[in-house]
């Protein structure tokens, strides 16, 4: 990802459950992790089954509040604020940093729509 905020206060990682996935797949997945930090691994099964979503998406807060209180995810990441995104969305990063930049005194904060 080239932008110049992704790494400096934004950063940007795929969410991917580790479980029921193969090991050809595995080992690539491990790869990217080592090579660019942009994987952050779930204790999950990754799909589209609607109980491995809400799964998925328990285990995500999960590893947020650790990032949050600056527990990071073991590599000396910890963040302010996190965000999360679907793979078919698009974010203008620079511009979602600086409208939540103002914003990061308000704790538990919802930014967005539901629905």
């Amino acid at each position: 990802l080239r932008q110049p905020l992704v790494g400096a206060s934004v950063v940007v990682c795929f969410a991917i459950g580790r479980r029921q996935v193969a090991n050809g797949t595995l080992a690539r997945l491990d790869a990217e992790a080592a090579a660019h930090r942009d994987v952050l691994f779930l204790p999950v099964s990754d799909g589209c089954v609607r109980q491995v979503s809400i799964g998925k998406m328990y285990a995500f807060w999960l590893a947020a509040a650790r990032l949050l209180r600056g527990r990071g995810r073991g590599d000396g990441v910890s963040v302010p604020l996190v965000a999360k995104v679907d793979d078919d969305s698009f974010v203008n990063l620079p511009l979602l940093e600086a409208s939540l930049r103002p914003l990061r005194c308000l704790p538990r904060l919802y930014y967005g729509a539901i629905g």
